[in-house]
């Protein structure tokens, strides 16, 4: 993989619960890998952390879910959907 490959992406994500309630999530670093001739392949997240969370895993769950679900958006269209990393 060549950095070129690497993308900055968009680390905000807002959704709106089943309650109605809107949760605001944001990721430290997205990058979108991408392939030759514009192909999507990947988006690629990390989160930092300055001591142990014992619950990150499952906010990292969370945010990887959001990303699914903003493939599911109009704003996503008929592009097709890219697999999440971590």
């Amino acid at each position: 993989m060549l950095p070129e490959a690497l993308s900055d992406y968009r680390t905000h994500v807002a959704y709106r619960s089943d309650r109605g309630v809107l949760h605001d999530q944001d990721r430290d670093v997205s990058k979108l890998l991408s392939g030759e001739v514009g192909l999507q392949m990947s988006l690629i997240n990390m989160e930092n952390q300055t001591g142990i969370e014992e619950k990150m895993p499952m906010r990292i769950i969370g945010y990887d879910g959001a990303s699914y679900r903003q493939q599911l958006t109009r704003e996503w269209g008929e592009k097709e959907s890219i697999p999440v990393r971590f």
